[in-house]
């Protein structure tokens, strides 16, 4: 009932977007949010736990996959903890009547296994005709499944979660996380992280190496990354620092304080970057695009858009050659910009030049969407 719920908002959310019904789509979209992250445990009258303790002899570089539903997973490494991987789970289960309560927390328990440096734990969870799931809205059942890990730092880690939350706070290992309904919260990565999130209502992300990342209706935010690889789709982005990022984006925002490298399609997407310090290129679609900087020391700056508004700051001492068009928009440019070529008609403009004596390429081409130039 859940995924069906979700794919009628889709598409209501998508034909709004399409017909441009803005305001009423960001409605349903908050709404959404609200909808898919609301406390996924309640408190009943009567409340069962069972504590589970595992401890795990492996090398100084194991791996760990861990799968759970409705509950957190936290991870706190150790550079002291070499060789054992510490597992604590809390069963919770909760319920109006007691012999529902005893009896749905003797259907979930957690698979353990070992290969080797290769630990698995599973949570395991028996079909039950009285219970609906996580909310309870067939029956009064609540239930919550949390984990608790202690692991090397350099461990190899595969994380599969839906409705909960996953913290972890430094890892020098690759990591891969799958998760659906909850927050995520990453620390330092010193290797890849490869991310599937959907519906997470705040992803915090630190310092990592490289992020592989398919959103969808999710919160990212991303302090600092040396690269980044991404997909999203009704998602806010905002990332801080990042020295190479190839994204594609659609209905959302994205925000980036700086990037050496930007590869950005967007679609229906408010786009705003801070500094480029060395190559931008950005296709846009429905929205609006703002570069707050170019910096002297960038050697391109490459845009199209289509219905979308374009705006750019460049720094005084960069020079570039450059093109700008518009067709059916405006067209606006400092008015000491040395020019060689210039026409504007009304429905099509464009203007070519150059600054200064760099190689450097600077262009524009926009159709039914205003683009503005300003220098700093």
């Amino acid at each position: 009932m859940k995924d069906i719920m979700v794919k009628i908002k889709n598409n209501m959310f998508l034909n709004l977007l399409e017909n441009r019904n803005w305001g009423v789509a960001i409605l349903l979209l908050f709404s959404l949010s609200i909808w898919a992250n609301e406390p996924y445990f309640k408190e009943q009258k009567h409340t069962e736990i069972q504590k589970i303790s595992k401890e795990f002899q492996v090398s100084s570089s194991p791996s760990l996959y861990v799968s759970n539903r409705y509950g957190d997973i936290t991870l706190l490494t150790d550079k002291n903890l070499k060789d054992k991987i510490k597992i604590e789970v809390e069963i919770k289960v909760s319920a109006n009547d007691p012999s529902v309560a005893q009896s749905r927390i003797k259907e979930i328990s957690v698979n353990f296994s070992q290969n080797a440096s290769d630990i698995w734990a599973k949570t395991q969870i028996a079909e039950s005709n009285s219970f609906f799931g996580l909310r309870g809205r067939k029956s009064s059942v609540q239930m919550k499944i949390n984990y608790k890990v202690s692991l090397p730092v350099k461990t190899h880690l595969t994380l599969e979660n839906k409705y909960g939350n996953i913290f972890l706070n430094r890892i020098e290992h690759d990591v891969k996380i799958d998760a659906q309904y909850g927050n995520l919260q990453l620390g330092e990565v010193l290797a890849n992280a490869k991310l599937d999130l959907e519906y997470i209502s705040k992803a915090n992300m630190e310092s990592i190496k490289y992020i592989d990342m398919d959103a969808s209706y999710s919160n990212i935010f991303v302090e600092k990354a040396d690269k980044v690889d991404l997909e999203a789709s009704y998602t806010n982005l905002k990332l801080g620092s990042i020295k190479q990022l190839q994204a594609d984006v659609s209905y959302g925002n994205f925000d980036i304080n700086e990037a050496d490298f930007l590869s950005l399609e967007s679609d229906y997407t408010n786009v705003s970057i801070g500094k480029i310090s060395n190559q931008l290129s950005v296709d846009s679609d429905y929205g609006r695009v703002i570069v707050k900087e170019v910096l002297p020391t960038t050697k391109s700056v490459s845009m199209k858009s289509s219905y979308a508004s374009i705006s750019v700051n460049y720094h005084r001492n960069w020079s570039f050659n450059y093109y700008f068009s518009t067709s059916y928009a405006s067209l606006r440019t400092p008015d000491n910009l040395p020019f060689t070529e210039r026409d504007h008609r009304q429905t099509s403009k464009y203007v070519k030049g150059s600054k200064g004596k760099a190689n450097n390429l600077f262009r524009i081409e926009s159709d039914y969407g205003g683009v503005s130039i300003t220098e700093e």
